[in-house]
């Protein structure tokens, strides 16, 4: 069994309880663990080593404790909780191990009931969504699984009703189009009356030459008839 590297990012005590634990399955010496600690040692944490390439077991741990060791950055965990806000796309699972594993390391020697309910407030303050964190509230979880059990419940009934109400306006929203768009074609088809006055008015004045022979025919009075309308108005000789 090969132990993890430590680049003095992850979190000393855990790490440090996993290395114990590998190095007595292995059965190894105090000699043989301080070799593998040190070649553990990566980035920033194998910097530790400049100077101390012949320190022991015990002495390796003290320099990665003063280092990175929790007792000594527990204001800067106590700061990163204060101000930790859930981010983008983050999954509310993954937002309450984070603030646990920071709960953990700000507070090591508090009982495991004040890490508990000091791990459900700042995970209720992390979520930064008010309607959200009061409706949490208001359930009263009494563990951190319950809270987050309960924050994924209550996310989930929000998102399902917004995309339930979304949907019927979109469908009435097409539907209007629809209408509009028929009620144009119609308008189109079927000109309104005042155009269809205009255009008769202009059509009376085109006839065909059999209509304009026929009308002039008519208008134009007749010879004889004219004649013996003459005639009978002259007095007799």
């Amino acid at each position: 069994m090969r132990c993890d590297k430590l680049d003095g990012k992850t979190c000393l005590d855990i790490y440090l309880a996993k290395f114990e634990s590998c190095a007595k399955y292995n059965d190894w010496t105090a000699k043989e663990k301080a070799v593998h600690l040190k070649s553990a040692l990566t980035g920033n944490a194998a910097n530790l080593l400049q100077g101390n390439t012949r320190a022991t077991y015990s002495e390796v741990v003290g320099l990665l404790q003063r280092r990175y060791g929790n007792r000594e950055q527990h204001e800067k965990f106590k700061l990163e909780l204060k101000y930790r806000r859930r981010r983008p796309a983050e999954d509310i699972q993954s937002l309450a191990q984070e603030v646990e594993s920071l709960v953990n390391r700000a507070y090591p020697r508090a009982p495991a009931d004040m890490r508990e309910t000091l791990s459900i407030d700042y995970f209720i303050d992390a979520l930064d969504d008010p309607p959200l964190q009061c409706r949490l509230r208001e359930k009263e979880p009494h563990t951190l699984n319950e809270a987050v059990s309960t924050a994924v419940r209550l996310e989930t009934i929000v998102l399902s009703t917004l995309r339930s109400q979304k949907t019927p306006r979109k469908q009435l929203r097409a539907v209007k189009a629809d209408e509009t768009d028929d009620g144009q074609k119609r308008s189109s088809h079927h000109p309104s009356p005042k155009s269809a006055g205009k255009s008769t008015l202009a059509n009376r004045g085109k006839f065909s030459p059999k209509k304009a022979a026929a009308v002039e025919t008519r208008d134009t009075p007749c010879p004889s008839r004219t004649t013996a309308a003459t005639a009978r108005d002259l007095p007799a000789s």
